[in-house]
């Protein structure tokens, strides 16, 4: 076995594609027929390290406790930062156009996606061929 194949920081890098579910019925979402994706770097990622040394620098320069608040607010940051792109989101019959700023805020809005983001992101095997 050649671990170059299994190299989950390289491949992450490259991200992989979320196809979004239904958060009730887990069925796989389209507009237009077209899949409702979400690309995304993976947990290896250097992205995803930056992102975590910067808000692990914040709260360490922080005194006293983090809040609930602010933890979820660090996750969804992180989240941010390893989400390369968007295709086929609609909001109010418009496109989303990618930024962080609106991975943010969708992530915020919409919980159910933020927790398959993460969820995604998490599992080294999206970043895997044939796996």
């Amino acid at each position: 076995m050649d671990l170059a194949n299994l190299n989950t920081k390289e491949l992450g890098e490259k991200g992989a594609e979320l196809h979004l579910l239904h958060p009730a019925t887990e069925e796989p979402l389209f507009h237009n027929e077209k899949p409702v994706t979400i690309r995304l770097a993976g947990s290896d990622s250097n992205l995803f390290r930056k992102a975590n040394a910067a808000i692990v620098r914040r709260v360490q320069g922080k005194k006293g406790k983090q809040t609930s608040e602010e933890f979820e607010a660090a996750v969804t940051e992180q989240l941010a930062a390893v989400t390369l792109g968007f295709s086929n989101l609609v909001f109010n019959g418009e496109p989303a156009v990618f930024s962080k700023e609106k991975a943010i805020e969708i992530y915020e809005e919409y919980r159910w996606i933020r927790e398959q983001v993460a969820e995604f992101v998490a599992n080294r095997a999206n970043f895997l061929p044939n796996a």
